[in-house]
């Protein structure tokens, strides 16, 4: 398979300490593949996602390589593939210009050849009116906004993109069609890095899953892993079974446990 994304090594602390948020994590993805990242709050997920596009804040700094299609990216050849090749759907709705119309944010950042029409399909795709066009952001819920920055990143034709918890607050239709959006994206070929805490959506969307707890990473394994009962669910670190377990429709099942392996 063709490698779009080759992260090695990757770690992150805090510029004046030795503090170390993300401990050294290396994977790859290739095209036509989703890569959930899922883990607890707080475990540094989020903090991955801004390294992979050199916006990390300030007052942190990230060590180890970051490839695209094998180049690897500093801040000087950063600006050729952000927003173009690479699009990143981020946790904040500020990201969203207060001072224009959706209508015009979306003619400036989709595809040039993209008319009003193709717009408003896309709109309806997840379950927003095409009056969301004459508004401005603070006339929109936190949840039709989110969705509008979803619909920006899948409508664009960049090879990489990033999503950073997208889902919370569109409502479960809404996450619905996301889902169906993202399959789509990803059997034409694109590459997604998709973060969540939501362990039942990466598994319907994701062809692999990485597992942080406490900036590390425990596990990545084929997401067909978790997709059912399965033997190899033996060979998983037991904060995955945890995570597994604590889905709702395994509630009732037969819970996986074993001492095998160490829980750090």
């Amino acid at each position: 398979m063709s490698s779009i994304l080759e992260v090695k090594a990757l770690t992150i602390q805090h510029s004046s300490s030795d503090l170390r948020l993300v401990h050294p994590m290396s994977f790859t993805l290739n095209k036509g593949e989703v890569l959930a990242l899922v883990g607890a709050s707080g475990s540094g997920k989020s903090l991955v996602a801004q390294a992979l596009l050199h916006i990390l804040p300030a007052n942190l700094t990230w060590k180890g390589e970051i490839s695209f299609r094998s180049n690897i990216l500093n801040n000087k050849n950063i600006h050729q593939y952000r927003g173009k090749s690479m699009v990143y759907i981020p946790q904040s709705v500020d990201a969203l210009d207060p001072f224009l119309k959706i209508g015009k944010q979306l003619k400036q950042l989709t595809p040039t050849h993209l008319g009003r029409k193709e717009i408003v399909e896309a709109l309806k795709e997840l379950g927003l009116q095409k009056s969301v066009l004459s508004k401005y952001p603070f006339e929109l819920s936190g949840g039709q906004a989110r969705r509008v920055l979803v619909l920006i990143a899948l409508m664009s034709e960049a090879e990489l993109i990033v999503a950073d918890e997208p889902t919370p607050g569109i409502g479960e239709q809404a996450t619905d069609d996301f889902s169906k959006l993202l399959i789509s994206k990803r059997d034409n070929g694109k590459a997604v890095f998709l973060i969540t805490h939501d362990l039942e959506l990466a598994t319907r969307v994701a062809t692999k899953i990485a597992v942080m707890k406490d900036g590390k990473m425990v596990d990545i394994i084929p997401a067909s892993w978790l997709q059912k009962e399965s033997a190899e669910m033996k060979n998983l670190h037991p904060y995955t079974l945890e995570l597994w377990n604590s889905l709702p429709k395994n509630l009732d099942a037969k819970r996986w446990l074993h001492a095998t392996r160490p829980s750090n």
